[in-house]
């Protein structure tokens, strides 16, 4: 713990051990959240309660930034082997994480853990990158190249466009192409210089990519 007459709220963090700040055994964890909230919990766990006026604390707490809070605890995780991650991304990712809508929560999550919810999201919604695939191919001529090439090389296992695809909801593709993923009927649209072209759905996704692929 630390003891501190003149605070200084950023030193305190950047002091203390990921640990001592959240009150958990990180290695038995897979993800923490953080927010303006629970932010002086944050601090008291660095600090010898006692020793510390709690209305100057208060105080010295609502002159940090949000950016600044994050840009701190951001290298401490990374640090460990852990990225931060954005809310609504996470949310769609982790069934038990309900994203805050009035205020920014920063979510900080094991790598490995990580890259397994993307890789499983991933492989969920493959039929998108099969979908693309074929608007490649039949649409964006894509230097010759067959179906299955333009696949294996633009989309197939593509997580960061996965990413793209559930954080925004749509994915631009050489300024030229645009899709549109509707998560809440579960169909694509895709777009050529903004002209609407196709919608897609998984089933028919996955016909189309099938058969394409004799």
């Amino acid at each position: 713990m630390i003891i501190i007459e003149n605070l200084n709220i950023e030193q305190i963090i950047k002091n203390s051990t990921v640990e001592e700040l959240f009150q958990v055994n990180i290695k038995s964890q897979d993800w923490v959240w953080v927010n303006k909230d629970i932010f002086s919990d944050i601090v008291y766990n660095a600090l010898e309660y006692e020793y510390t006026d709690e209305d100057y604390l208060i105080e010295e707490i609502n002159n940090i930034s949000e950016d600044k809070l994050n840009e701190i605890l951001n290298d401490k995780f990374k640090k460990i082997g852990w990225i931060s991650v954005n809310q609504r991304l996470f949310e769609k990712l982790v069934e038990d994480f309900i994203s805050t809508k009035d205020i920014e929560t920063f979510i900080y999550v094991n790598k490995r853990f990580y890259t397994k919810k993307i890789i499983e999201k991933t492989n969920e919604l493959s039929w998108i990158l099969k979908a693309m695939a074929i608007d490649g191919y039949q649409h964006l001529l894509l230097e010759d190249k067959t179906l299955l090439e333009i696949y294996e090389e633009y989309f197939n296992e593509n997580g960061m466009l996965i990413e793209e695809i559930l954080l925004r909801g749509e994915y631009k593709f050489l300024n030229v192409a645009t899709w549109k993923f509707d998560e809440q009927i579960n169909v694509l649209e895709f777009y050529k210089m903004d002209e609407r072209y196709r919608q897609w759905s998984e089933g028919n996704s996955n016909f189309m990519f099938y058969e394409l692929s004799k």
